[in-house]
């Protein structure tokens, strides 16, 4: 009997929610075997990963801005698929204006904001 090499291969470029059937082969000096039909067909399918905000960077902090000046608050997020994120002042959505600005990308969100009042 032989000694298997490798048990595992990646595949890159597949595309999500489509189902593909894979064959397997085995080869040694004597040659190769016959394809092998897989028991049944795949699914690709991104893993899920829940949503986190790394709050780290504020938590407990008194976030201090001289009236009439700019203020950013940036925080690393992850998950799969890419969290969707809501800033929220006192249970109140915030939304983007001349003052406001949000960006968020897949690894972090950004508050911005222009020309602080008291408040």
């Amino acid at each position: 009997a032989g000694q298997t090499k490798q048990l595992t291969l990646a595949i890159d470029n597949l595309t999500e929610n489509t189902e593909y059937e894979f064959r397997v082969k085995a080869r040694n000096d004597a040659g190769y075997s016959e394809p092998r039909e897989a028991f049944s067909s795949v699914i690709i399918k991104e893993p899920q990963i829940e949503p986190t905000a790394d709050l780290s960077g504020i938590t407990r902090q008194l976030i201090t801005c001289k009236a009439g000046n700019n203020f950013t608050i940036d925080i690393p997020i992850s998950g799969r698929p890419a969290p969707k994120v809501t800033w929220k002042l006192e249970e109140m959505r915030l939304k983007e204006t001349d003052r406001v600005s949000i960006k968020t990308t897949k690894e972090r969100t950004t508050l911005t904001v222009k020309d602080s009042m008291r408040g």
